[in-house]
């Protein structure tokens, strides 16, 4: 078994940053024949089935096609200096993933794309620097990143629910969710010049809260088959008001239960599958109602790793034991009559205490002594290369030699589907694992 870790992909991620192109606006693009080269494809016959195939996978999730493979004409010179049109496509960095995803993975460097493409802007949203030292900018900077993603896919779906102005659909969200406000209400409320956009003067508490409405707003939109502007601005301020209301009453609620300095590290429409058995109804539907809102402990606004971990494969050491790891969630279900259900999965006393601050080790570094001791560790349902595709910076609970549980700082390497890549969701995990990020050394996972 091989591990192919962040390490491998920066030896060979030069070829993918030396074929890269920035245009005019100062988005970065990659020439499809300059990547076919990469990937080691002779003929673009066979390279261009590879890209319809991923053109196809990217219309099967309702993202543009065009704003990912748009067409362009080159001119190539033969050997007797004639000039004649190819053609070729200026390819964004999902473009690139998606070609990656169907190309031949027999080849190993399909397998290095594939994480090259997915992980490079995860490693550039952080530095090696002490955890609980960022500033409130630096913790922004994960939300304002999803804020940017979210908004963009909301407005293509809006665009096709046959929303025209975008304003007074956006602000349809802003009123619910801040109780009437409009963006120019809020921007004022802040004390923002002309155009200073509020979602860049937001905490990373408020900004997450957006993120849940943007991300409600969209699948709604997607789900009914919303198809004019006045009922997708309708959909917008429901949601709105919808989310201000769950966040506050679970807030509240585990507040009053004596469970603070925690923080919504997830959140999602509640699905209930149903089969009427008294009307001979064998086939299940959907019924949406209300939301899982996740909460998790955190340091200094920071959620600790939120990870479902039944069904990962997760290394374990060969001989000895490790410290061990597990996380205290707690899971709030809230409709339009208020709390329906809670699960509190605290094992253990909490306390206020806080520990010495670490310094965390370089990067490079840590890379090194986690090969090292990869070979001492292994899984018998994990077999061939295991390919890690993910890499945070976060908090878990690590048991002392004391027998406390304490947050300390580690770095979680996955490896994801296609689906929560896409998403950055990272609480169901197809492998794990977990490196103390002081020491380098691996953690063992307790689950519940």
């Amino acid at each position: 078994m091989e591990m192919i870790l962040l390490k491998e992909i920066d030896k060979n991620s030069k070829s993918f940053e030396d074929i890269k192109h920035i245009d005019e606006n100062g988005v970065e693009f990659w020439y499809a024949r300059e990547l076919m080269k990469i990937l080691e494809y002779n003929k673009w016959e066979n390279f261009e089935k590879v890209i319809n195939k991923a053109k196809d996978a990217c219309k099967n999730s309702g993202i543009s096609v065009f704003e990912h493979f748009p067409d362009v004409r080159k001119l190539s010179k033969r050997a007797n200096n004639a000039e004649i049109e190819i053609k070729d496509y200026k390819l964004t960095r999902y473009a690139c993933y998606l070609i990656a995803q169907n190309g031949d993975s027999r080849k190993k460097v399909i397998a290095l794309a594939q994480t090259y493409f997915a992980v490079q802007t995860r490693k550039q949203e952080i530095t090696e620097k002490e955890y609980s030292m960022l500033t409130e900018d630096e913790k922004r900077f994960y939300q304002r990143n999803l804020t940017r993603k979210g908004n963009y896919s909301l407005n293509q779906t809006a665009k096709k629910a046959g929303v025209k102005n975008f304003d007074k659909f956006h602000n349809a969200g802003y009123k619910g969710l801040y109780n009437g406000e409009t963006a120019d209400d809020i921007a004022k409320r802040k004390g923002l010049r002309y155009r200073e956009d509020i979602l860049d003067n937001m905490g990373s508490e408020e900004l997450a809260d957006n993120i849940f409405r943007i991300a409600q707003t969209d699948a709604k939109l997607k789900r009914d088959n919303v198809d004019t502007e006045k009922k997708a601005c309708d959909t917008h301020n429901k949601i709105g008001k919808i989310v201000r209301k769950a966040i506050k009453e679970a807030g509240d609620f585990l507040a009053d239960i004596g469970i603070g300095n925690v923080m919504m590290a997830e959140a999602a429409t509640a699905e209930w599958l149903c089969r009427d058995l008294a009307l001979g109804q064998n086939e299940e539907s959907v019924i949406y109602d209300g939301y899982y809102i996740t909460f998790t402990d955190a340091v200094e606004s920071n959620p600790a790793y939120l990870g479902f971990c039944d069904e990962t494969n997760i290394l374990s050491p060969i001989e000895g034991d490790q410290r061990s790891m597990t996380s205290q969630i707690y899971e709030v279900n809230i409709n339009d009559n208020g709390i329906v259900g809670i699960v509190c999965r605290q094992k253990y006393q909490r306390s206020d205490s806080k520990q010495d601050q670490q310094v965390l080790m370089d990067w490079d570094k840590l890379l090194e002594t986690v090969s090292l001791e990869f070979d001492n560790y292994s899984n018998d349902n994990i077999s061939g290369d295991i390919i890690f595709n993910y890499a945070r910076l976060t908090y878990c609970m690590t048991l002392q030699d004391n027998g406390e549980f304490v947050l300390s700082p580690v770095w979680v390497f996955l490896s994801l589907d296609e689906i929560s890549l896409e998403y950055q969701i990272d609480a169901y995990p197809n492998e794990m694992l977990i490196i103390d990020a002081c020491t380098g050394k691996f953690i063992t996972i307790c689950t519940f």
